[in-house]
This record gives C-alpha cells, sequence and structure tokens, in this order.
C-alpha cells in the first residue's frame, strides 16, 4: 500500500488463498494423522507457491517498488 501497488488487493488476496491451503492441510492431518500422502500434497503446495507465487507475483511487486524508489 505504501508504494501504491496496482496489484495489492489480488495479491493479498492470493495469500489469503494460499493460507486456506495450509489450514486445510493442517485441519488433515488432524483428522487423518500423518500419512505420504499429506506429505506430498504439502511439498506439491508448497513447491507450486514458490514456483508460482514468489517467483512471479513476488518478484513483479519487487520490480514495480524497485521503479517507484
Amino acid at each position: 500500500a505504501q508504494h501504491g501497488y496496482p496489484r495489492l488487493a489480488q495479491h493479498k488476496q492470493l495469500h489469503s488463498e494460499f493460507l486456506e491451503v495450509l489450514d486445510g492441510l493442517v485441519d488433515d492431518l488432524h483428522l487423518f494423522g500423518p500419512s505420504q500422502h499429506l506429505a506430498d500434497r504439502a511439498l506439491e503446495i508448497s513447491q507450486e507457491w514458490l514456483i508460482d507465487h514468489i517467483a512471479d507475483e513476488d518478484t513483479q511487486y519487487a520490480e514495480y517498488v524497485k521503479e517507484k524508489e
């Protein structure tokens, strides 16, 4: 908000959605206990976040802020 990022609302929504996914993993852990399937899902979700969000969305944000400085 401080830098006037035009996609701030969408960016925050992506973070909220990711937290909901993580909450779902925690819920599954409590309901079903640890399993290889749950570990595989957690790994896949984490990798997607690192690749798709951080490498793309966060990079766009960082470039926008850098241009504003």
